[in-house]
């Protein structure tokens, strides 16, 4: 990737392990910026909330440093418009294929109610 798209780091490496930084900055700020595999495999996907009550501050920070060492960010928009383009003509297309009419395979035929004789209640 290019060093444009790269954020610059918001939070200073002598701050991560004090308490001036939370768990809460840190995860939403590697949440927002995070390609979705690298949230994966570091076991951050989830809910924000669901992932702070589950983790410690140490693997939080492990993974925000690992973010800028591997440089797993989100493409940029500019793509995602494309994908989310392609992937809409696609799914279109069987969608007109589906509005054709069906041929009826079969037809319901409901049984009458007995007469107490022939279909005991």
């Amino acid at each position: 990737m290019s060093d444009s798209s790269i954020p610059s780091k918001p939070f200073k490496d002598e701050d991560l392990s004090s308490p001036s930084v939370s768990k809460r900055a840190l995860l939403t700020f590697v949440s927002e910026n995070a390609d979705p595999e690298f949230l994966k495999g570091c076991g951050l996907n989830g809910k924000v909330d669901d992932i702070i009550r589950d983790l410690h501050k140490d693997k939080i920070v492990q993974a925000y440093k690992d973010l800028y060492t591997s440089g797993s960010f989100k493409k940029a928009s500019n793509d995602l418009a494309k994908e989310v383009v392609t992937s809409e003509d696609t799914a279109s297309a069987p969608a007109s294929i589906k509005n054709e009419k069906e041929p009826i395979l079969y037809t319901k035929q409901q049984m009458k109610k007995g007469d107490k004789v022939n279909f005991s209640s």
